[in-house]
Parts: structure tokens; C-alpha cells; sequence
């Protein structure tokens, strides 16, 4: 599909089940069809990490920041791994 929320949806449903490479790969297409939005960039950050792939999560987490660094915050303290 063409539609950035289609591939946004199912990055998200990947990631949330943890299926973080495919997350990944489907996120990063999300981010191409919308490049001034920050959300794809969290997400694909947060998909990266999982899967260990630091470098390109790092970049992902500037990229959004530079574009929204209130929502980036926001998002991160929101999606952050609960002490137990």
C-alpha cells in the first residue's frame, strides 16, 4: 500500500507483538511516505532498539527531535519500560 497510516498501523502491531525487524522494515516505509512527521520516527527508533539495531534507532530519535522535540518527549517518557 501507498498509505502512510496503513504502514505506520502495522509497524506498530509489529513492534507491539514483537516482531521488531519486520516492524522495523515496515516503519522505515512509513517514514519515506511522510518525512516531516515524527511519530514513524519514534516508532521505527523504538522498533530498532528492540532489535538491536542502535545506530539506525539513535538516527531515527534526532531525526524526529529535530522535527518535534516536545512530541518526541513526550512519546519517549509515554513508551518508556515500566519499573517494576
Amino acid at each position: 500500500p501507498n498509505m502512510h497510516s496503513a504502514w505506520l498501523g502495522l509497524g506498530i502491531a509489529q513492534e507491539n507483538l514483537g516482531r521488531h525487524t519486520d516492524a522495523a522494515a515496515s516503519l522505515r516505509r512509513a517514514v519515506k511516505m511522510r518525512l516531516q512527521d515524527p511519530l514513524p520516527l519514534l516508532w521505527l527508533s523504538r522498533a530498532c532498539r528492540s532489535a538491536s539495531l542502535n545506530d539506525e534507532a539513535a538516527d531515527a530519535e534526532a531525526g524526529a527531535r529535530a522535527l518535534d522535540a516536545g512530541a518526541t518527549e513526550a512519546f519517549l517518557k509515554k513508551t518508556a519500560p515500566r519499573k517494576r
